[in-house]
Parts: structure tokens; sequence; C-alpha cells
């Protein structure tokens, strides 16, 4: 076990620094961030380790995913990986496995690549987020970015959550962190293509939020915009039927020649309180399953972006999560009250789409899931658009503190040349 551990701590090092080295090359990172990077990788490795602690100490997917792989036979083919959810971390486990598969613990050496694709999600978001974050806040960059438990452990796994963070940072990082073209639309045609491959539905959420958020944006129409709505329309209108169809929303075969909006939100429905009663059993279950009414879309937020609380706690890893949720419940105290100001931040680009993407991707899956653990694991998904907000807002009020003693002494200013100046009629 100790010579396992020490492999696994050696090569996970090694191949952690020369993906540090080539970030800061490219980024031009100055010596205090690599550090920092550095510092970020070493937490990153004792939380993969944890993970694996916890896999192999009762059920988990990242078992079955590893049983995939280390028993295929045939050799894995790039056709493989066009499939979603559940089949392409299959494949992309069965990928990856040729490169540890000499090893002796392969299973704990197969979370490395899975951990490192999570890691370098964190490099890209908080390469993104240094585009709208206060030039004297690095502190909160760093640990928004790096050293949230949630967002790192979460992210370590061999499964779906590493992927789907590495493709939501991409995205990010192509709409906010201005890469010259064509890095931006590689960066978000890839990360795209890896939302929609780990979670179908979300990509649906997210094309969703975009394209409702373009008609808010109060900005001047413009090629690139209107671009941008097309491509995105396109994109919605090809892939909507196959992702409804891959979560399971499907009207009657004689209604599928007159299938209607409301013949889909009726399936929709139905796949959602499936869902949420299925997933309420175990320890870990919230204790009812949801009746979806647009009544609760407040509650269903909630539970999604606040929950677990200390009171609803039961397990000690329950008690844990309750712990750190409170950050995030006063991260979103934090921008409720300052709401006027969330709005007035023009430095985000596609602001209105980004809110709108957590706010439907939140509510939709608050309402499907009723189990602690899946809403804690899950919610990596839209923690990166919080931490922008919130560090966005931070920004913004800096910027208008800033901005009320020079207009102060402009008031007094004229004031005083008002007053000191005669009337010309007297």
């Amino acid at each position: 076990m100790v010579f396992n551990l020490l492999t696994f701590l050696s090569v996970y090092l090694v191949v952690g620094e020369i993906v540090i080295v080539v970030f800061a090359v490219i980024y031009r990172s100055k010596q205090k961030e690599v550090a920092v990077f550095t510092m970020a990788l070493l937490f990153k490795i004792l939380c993969t380790f944890g993970y694996y602690i916890v896999a192999i100490s009762g059920p988990a997917d990242a078992g079955t995913y590893y049983v995939f792989a280390s028993t295929r036979t045939d050799p894995v083919s790039i056709t493989s990986l066009f499939q979603t959810s559940t089949g392409f971390i299959k494949a992309v486990a069965a990928f990856f496995y040729p490169l540890v598969s000499f090893f002796d613990n392969s299973y704990l050496m197969l979370f490395i690549p899975f951990s490192l694709l999570g890691f370098a999600g964190s490099l890209l978001f908080f390469k993104t987020l240094q585009t709208v974050a206060p030039a004297n806040r690095k502190i909160e960059l760093y640990a928004v970015s790096f050293f949230l438990p949630n967002m790192v452990f979460w992210t370590s796994n061999l499964g779906k959550d590493s992927l789907m963070y590495l493709g939501i940072a991409l995205v990010m990082f192509g709409f906010l962190a201005k890469p010259k073209p064509p890095k931006n639309i590689i960066a978000i045609c890839l990360g795209g293509l890896l939302v929609f491959a780990v979670r179908p539905h979300i990509f649906l959420f997210m094309l969703f939020g975009f394209l409702l958020g373009l008609f808010m944006e109060k900005r001047p129409f413009s090629f690139r915009s209107v671009f941008l709505f097309l491509m995105m329309f396109a994109t919605f209108l090809l892939t909507q039927q196959t992702i409804l169809n891959l979560v399971g929303i499907r009207v009657q075969s004689e209604d599928e020649q007159q299938a209607s909006v409301n013949s889909y939100y009726k399936a929709g429905v139905s796949a959602v309180e499936t869902s949420s009663k299925n997933l309420n059993i175990g320890g870990s279950a919230t204790g009812s399953a949801h009746k979806f009414n647009i009544v609760y879309f407040p509650y269903y937020l909630v539970t999604f972006l606040a929950s677990p609380f200390i009171w609803q706690a039961r397990k000690p890893i329950q008690f844990v999560s309750a712990l750190e949720t409170i950050i995030y419940q006063l991260m979103i105290l934090y921008l409720c009250i300052h709401w006027k100001d969330v709005v007035k931040i023009s430095f985000i680009r596609y602001k209105y789409s980004w809110l709108l993407y957590l706010i439907v991707a939140s509510i939709i899956v608050g309402a499907s899931q009723t189990n602690f653990g899946l809403i804690v694991r899950q919610r990596c998904m839209v923690l990166p658009v919080i931490f922008l907000l919130f560090t966005g807002l931070r920004r913004q009020l800096l910027e208008t503190k800033k901005k009320k003693p020079h207009k102060q002494k402009a008031d007094l200013y004229s004031a005083f040349n008002k007053k000191a100046v005669p009337n010309a009629q007297t």
C-alpha cells in the first residue's frame, strides 16, 4: 500500500508540474502564482487519494468505470467516444487504461488522468476569473479557483464530474477570458462537446440560457452577437430532440406527428418527478420526493444551491458538507443583497446568459435530486457561475466606491462655483 501511494504521488506530481509549467509559460504566470498552483496541485492530489479511499470503501461509479476499462478486450476506437453520459465515461476510462495498466494498483492510477483534467479546468477557471476579479483580491481568486473542498474533491474523481467541470471551464474561458481567435472558438466548441457528452441535459440548459440571455443584453446588435445567436439557435434545433430522448423525455408515439410544447412539458415533468422519487432512498435521502410545480421553483433553487443545512446533516460527511455550504450560502446572500449592483456589472460578457443558466439548471436539477450526496456532488456544474458573479460583484462595488469621492468632489466644486460666481442678471 505504501509503495502504491508513493508511486501515485510521484507520477501525479511530475505530470501535474508539467501541466503547470506549460500553463505558466503560455500565460506568463509570475513566480508567486506558480507557487500557488503547486500548492493547489498538492491539495488536488490529497483530495484525489481521499476520493479513491471513499471509492474502495463501498459501491461507487468509479469502480464500475474501472471494471469496464480493465476487462475490455477489444482496442478502444475513436468512434467509441461518440457516446453520452455513462457510455462516454466508460469509453474515456478504457482510453486511458493502457497508460496505467502496468502499475500494481491500476485502479488508483486511473484516477490520475481524470483528476488532472479537473485540475486543468481549475487553471482555466483561474485565468477566466482574472479578467473580472479586482486586482487587490488575489487571495479570494486563489481560494475560489483552487481550494474550496467541494470543487476540488468532487472534480478529482474517476467519473463524470472532473470532465464536466473541464467542459464548463472551457466554455467560460472561451467566452470570458478573451483568447484570440481561433482559440476562443476551439475552447467553446470543445467545452460544449464535453458538457454534451457527460450530461446532455446541462448542455440544453446552457443553450437555453444563452439564447434567452442574448435578448436581455443591453448592447447594440453586431455581426458577432447575431452570428452567436444564430449558431446557438441552430445548435438548439439540431440537438434538442436527441437530448430529450437521451434523458428519457418522450411523447407517446401516436402524438409524435402533432407533438406540442405542452406534451413535451408534461413528459419532462414526469421524468423529473420519477427521478425525484427514485433517488429519495438511502441514508443521504432528503426525506421527501418533489412534486414539480412552478410555485416551488424558489424551493428547488435553494435546495440545490444551499443544502444541506446544518440541521439536515445526519452523517459526519454530511455535516462537513453543510459547514462548507455555509460559504456558498453567504455568497448567494451577498449576491441577493446587492442584486442592483449585479445588474450593473458591465465587464462580465453575456452576464444574463450565465445567470439564466445558473437559475434554470439549479431549478430543474434541484427538483429532480432528492439525495444530499448527489446534490453536493453535482453542484460543481453551477458553482463556477456563482464564483464568477461574486467576483464580478466585488469588483463592481470597489469601482463604485472609488468613483464616489471623485463625484462628491465634483459636486462640491460645482456648488462652490455657483456661489462664487454672481448672477449675470443682478
